[in-house]
């Protein structure tokens, strides 16, 4: 399947001319890996004389990944008996569906402090109430472990006082470390940034990390660590 012309939109939402696509493979060569499968299901159905609309991920050439909105038309010739053109429009939908994503984040959030809210109620256990809010806060946010720390200002020690361990956290997550006590010295910066109230986060291709955070995201295999502050009284 060519590509015979395209209008200046969807160059500007791709970055590529109709010669550039045909050259490195047509259509499919942008197409985000984990979505392939839509785009060919699609030419499947238009191939068949019925025309379809489908989302899926692409590939700029800028190297950007950007939500489209495909809808396909088949030009169906009667005397062949088969498609013989296809006619296709692309929207680009990528602020409507992080817009989207956003809205299920805050609704996931909203029913985590829910339910934090309701184990808190109805336990007398701190132990029970604080594995229920690290469970609730790491599957919100897809987490593969999620972990309370205590930390106490003066002798600048930090416990882990709860822990979540999600199904695809790596051996050095499931080893628990349950009611550890580290000292958090040298994180002076860190911590005034928690008791200000502002979250943190940590990628692994920051190259701002410190030695002591690159190591810790290796042995855990992690790609990213938020830190967020909980502020209690007192």
């Amino acid at each position: 399947l060519s590509l015979e012309w395209v209008t200046d939109a969807l160059v500007n939402i791709t970055g590529y001319t109709a010669d550039e696509l045909n050259n490195q493979g047509g259509w499919e060569s942008m197409i985000h890996p984990d979505d392939v499968l839509i785009p060919a299901r699609q030419f499947h159905v238009v191939l068949s004389g019925k025309a379809s609309i489908v989302n899926y991920r692409i590939i700029t050439k800028a190297g950007d990944i950007r939500w489209v909105r495909d809808h396909a038309c088949p030009n169906w010739d009667e005397t062949q008996g088969k498609t013989t053109f296809i006619y296709g429009a692309i929207q680009d939908i990528t602020n409507q569906v992080r817009s989207e994503k956003e809205i299920q984040r805050q609704m996931e959030a909203q029913l985590t402090l829910r339910m934090a809210g309701e184990a808190i109620s109805s336990a007398l256990d701190p132990e029970i109430v604080l594995a229920h809010i690290a469970k609730e806060m790491g599957k919100a946010i897809d987490a593969t472990s999620a972990y309370i720390n205590s930390y106490e200002e003066d002798e600048k020690l930090s416990a882990v006082i709860g822990k979540y361990i999600g199904p695809s956290a790596n051996v050095k997550e499931k080893n628990s470390d349950l009611g550890e006590v580290y000292l958090d010295e040298g994180h002076i910066e860190f911590i005034e940034k928690m008791k200000s109230g502002l979250h943190d986060v940590s990628h692994n291709d920051d190259p701002n990390l410190t030695d002591y955070e690159k190591l810790e995201m290796l042995e855990y295999g992690v790609h990213s660590i938020l830190y967020i502050p909980l502020r209690v009284k007192n």
